[in-house]
Formats: C-alpha cells, sequence, structure tokens
C-alpha cells in the first residue's frame, strides 16, 4: 500500500483521476483507490467520502471524479468505469493505494489528473 504524491489545487471546483492498471499478479491480489484531502496542507488526511473504486483485481482502466452537483455513481470493479461523487476537491489532495492478498503486485501504468472548472 501506499500514497500519492500530495496535490495542490489551484482553485479548481472538481478533479477527474483516471488509473490504468497493467499487469496484476499474486493470490487473490485486491487494490482500492481513494482520493483523501487536508486542511492542513498534507499533515493529517482525511478520507473524500464516496471518492474510492471498488475493490480492484483485473488490469483495465478506472477512474474517480470529484465535482460539485454531480450525479453520485459508487465505483465499480468494471474497466472503464468511473466512480463520481458531489463534493469539491480541497486545496490539498492525494490518492491513497491500499493492496491486499497473498504477494500481490500491481503494476500502475498510467496515472493522471486533469482538474474541473
Amino acid at each position: 500500500s501506499f500514497n500519492g504524491a500530495m496535490r495542490d489545487n489551484p482553485g479548481w471546483k472538481g478533479v477527474q483521476l483516471m488509473i490504468k492498471v497493467g499487469v496484476v499478479t499474486g493470490t487473490s491480489p485486491t487494490m482500492v483507490v481513494k482520493l483523501q484531502g487536508s486542511s492542513d496542507t498534507g499533515t493529517s488526511w482525511y478520507d473524500i467520502p464516496g471518492a474510492t473504486t471498488a475493490t480492484l483485481t483485473a488490469t483495465g482502466d478506472y477512474s474517480i471524479t470529484v465535482y460539485p452537483g454531480i450525479k453520485e455513481v459508487a465505483g465499480v470493479a468494471t474497466t472503464g468505469t468511473t466512480a463520481q461523487v458531489d463534493a469539491i476537491i480541497p486545496k490539498s489532495w492525494r490518492a491513497q493505494y491500499t493492496i491486499g492478498g497473498a504477494t500481490p503486485s500491481f503494476t500502475i501504468t498510467n496515472a493522471n489528473y486533469v482538474y474541473l472548472p
């Protein structure tokens, strides 16, 4: 498990995080990705409610969108899906990756984000 780098939102309302999972190995490997915010520029972190993928077990493209007024959609473990949460992205935020299983390995071949006005 690991945390992504802290991001400094320059004043946008929302963000979409896109993750491409390549090779997945191990016995019963699982990964959950969630977005977290910080009110003190990175000293302490809180989960942004609903801004999480489902439990991922396979390769594919997954994303999380945080935007005020958007229709909420829970994350699912089907490639090409987007979890959506009705919220404003905080000034300081990051992605957190929680990995489980026996000797699990997830190769993330691409992770990027775009701010939404």
